[in-house]
């Protein structure tokens, strides 16, 4: 058996039966077959080497070929868009818009609630959040949209100073 390729040599009296010894050689004229779910169900039969390739020395070296003198980076920011971090600080009690309503579509949204315990932060869509309005996120809690992401305006309201991360990613689409 050759570990690098998985193959079983063939016996060229009976090209059903392995060889006994795995050490033993196979006439060129055999070639190598290699067998689908059982031995006796071969669906590749290797062909032997064409003369014109093995008189030619050269013939089973590697490609050489130039690299180039600078990598060239291909980005299609229509595809996949660029991730953005923002802190936004209350410097008191309030509601603010953290982020609005993307002119692309949005694939990514995370808020994070970076404010001292006990303090829950509210976050609501399209909508101002208040106290009583919002979904809360627990302090040190966070909030997490990549597969179906919201696109609306996003709104948070904080009961005390201190700060919320929002992170996002928008894609511009062109339509047409």
């Amino acid at each position: 058996m050759d570990p690098l390729y998985n193959v079983m040599p063939l016996n060229p009296a009976n090209p059903n039966l392995p060889i006994a010894n795995p050490g033993s050689t196979i006439p060129a004229s055999a070639g190598l077959t290699l067998f689908g779910g059982t031995a006796l169900e071969p669906f590749f039969t290797a062909p032997a080497m064409p003369q014109e390739l093995a008189a030619q020395p050269n013939s089973l070296q590697p490609l050489q070929q130039n690299q180039p003198s600078a990598v060239t980076t291909v980005y299609e920011s229509s595809r996949y868009g660029d991730m953005v971090i923002q802190t936004v600080v209350f410097a008191a009690i309030g509601c603010i818009l953290v982020l609005p309503r993307p002119s692309g579509i949005r694939t990514y949204l995370l808020i994070e609630n970076l404010l001292a315990a006990p303090n829950q932060i509210r976050v609501n869509f399209d909508n101002p959040a208040s106290a009583n309005s919002g979904i809360g996120i627990d302090s040190s809690g966070s909030w997490l949209f990549d597969s179906v992401v919201p696109q609306n305006n996003v709104y948070v309201f904080a009961p005390a100073a201190g700060s919320v991360q929002i992170a996002w990613i928008n894609v511009n689409i062109t339509l047409g």
